[in-house]
């Protein structure tokens, strides 16, 4: 073969070639559209079949690139309205809700959706002084055709991540009271999410976050920052905190729990405690009213702080978990404004119990509380016990 006739070959596999891939990726690129009124109407099908609440979004539109290479759908302009007795409440709204879509399924009856990600979000959680709660949206199968309903899920859904981005979380129980404020959340969990039992991993960013119980603030607007690893049943729905890594400001705890769903509430057995925490770490929790005056304050030491709530939540039998809290101080130094007479050797050893979570009942043990001021140490002691 000369070589005109070798370039020649080449060239025109190389145009065979080209050709081929071009007409492929307009093939690609061009599936969005031509299945997105299929997707758009089989999306309205399945919320319809699934969940008892008013949704409302401008248009589901089809593309490769807000998650390349993966098809998503992607819904804009979300609003959903929880159920009774909130149905008039905000349960979901979001400037983008999309899904991650399996290109095969396209093909199919089913359309499997794989991914869950909602953009620019406000979540809104809502429980009354009963128990009802506004997310109790979706449609529970007839007993007589569960078999069948589930199968005909599992080929619809099959969620293997739930991304939550540039998110605002509000919850109020009522019933508690507990009030939960999460600003600018970023969340993202990873597990085969339609299994029965399955191991959740969890990424999570706050960066205002406040918790209030019964009226009373507790953590007032500070970040987080968490690593979980969580196992979920859903036969028994429960959820074991396995692995829980969170840093709330500068310090850092572990949480490790139990959440189950029993009779008219629910079991608990939480366990949060600091892990190797500067007494610097804890001061940080301090309420802002107070941040400016612990700007100007040096501080050395290390402390152990730990919350633990066991026991059942059941409000028709108004019974309440039992609440315990623990503080250790070691070997403190306090200077504010580099003064001359500092704070030195506190060393302090606290213990709070509150059974069922009733105030009549608290009881605080101040096992020890030394604290050194110049040549003055001062040392007390302190047990409440309410009848």
């Amino acid at each position: 073969m000369s070589k005109a006739t070798f370039i020649k070959v080449v060239k025109r596999i190389a145009i065979v070639f080209t050709s081929i891939v071009v007409l492929l990726v307009i093939s690609i690129l061009s599936i969005p559209y031509i299945f997105e009124n299929e997707v758009n109407s089989k999306v309205k099908s399945l919320v319809n079949e699934h969940i008892t609440g008013e949704l409302n979004y401008s248009k589901v539109r089809l593309t490769f690139f807000d998650q390349f290479p993966l098809l998503t759908a992607s819904m804009d302009d979300v609003l959903l309205k929880g159920a009774e007795p909130f149905k008039n409440d905000t349960l979901l709204a979001a400037k983008k809700v999309s899904f991650g879509v399996d290109l095969m399924s396209l093909l199919k009856s089913k359309i499997v959706i794989d991914k869950f990600i909602v953009n620019s979000g406000k979540i809104n959680i809502l429980v009354d002084s009963l128990g009802n709660a506004n997310y109790n949206i979706y449609k529970s199968s007839p007993a007589d055709s569960t078999k069948t309903q589930d199968n005909s899920e599992s080929s619809a859904l099959a969620f293997q991540l739930i991304k939550l981005e540039k998110t605002n979380l509000h919850y109020e129980d009522r019933s508690i009271p507990l009030k939960i404020e999460a600003k600018d959340l970023e969340y993202e969990g990873k597990g085969d999410l339609m299994s029965n039992i399955f191991d959740l991993n969890t990424r999570a960013k706050i960066a205002s976050f406040s918790f209030s119980f019964d009226n009373e603030l507790y953590v007032d607007k500070k970040s987080i920052d968490a690593n979980l690893l969580t196992r979920i049943n859903t036969n028994t729905l429960s959820f074991v905190f396995e692995r829980n890594d969170i840093k709330i400001n500068q310090l850092p705890v572990r949480f490790r729990g139990l959440l189950s769903f029993i009779s008219h509430g629910y079991h608990l057995d939480f366990k949060l405690k600091s892990q190797e925490s500067t007494l610097a770490e804890l001061l940080s929790l301090v309420p802002n009213n107070y941040a400016s005056w612990i700007k100007d304050l040096s501080v050395k030491g290390t402390s152990e702080v730990f919350v633990n709530l066991e026991g059942d939540y059941i409000v028709d039998n108004n019974k309440m978990p039992n609440l315990s809290l623990g503080l250790m101080v070691n070997n403190g130094f306090l200077a504010y404004k580099q003064s001359t007479n500092p704070l030195t050797d506190w060393n302090a050893k606290l213990r709070i119990d509150l059974p069922a979570l009733n105030p009549d009942s608290l009881q605080i043990d101040l096992k020890q509380f030394d604290l050194l001021q110049a040549i003055s140490m001062h040392r007390a002691t302190l047990q409440v016990y309410t009848l």
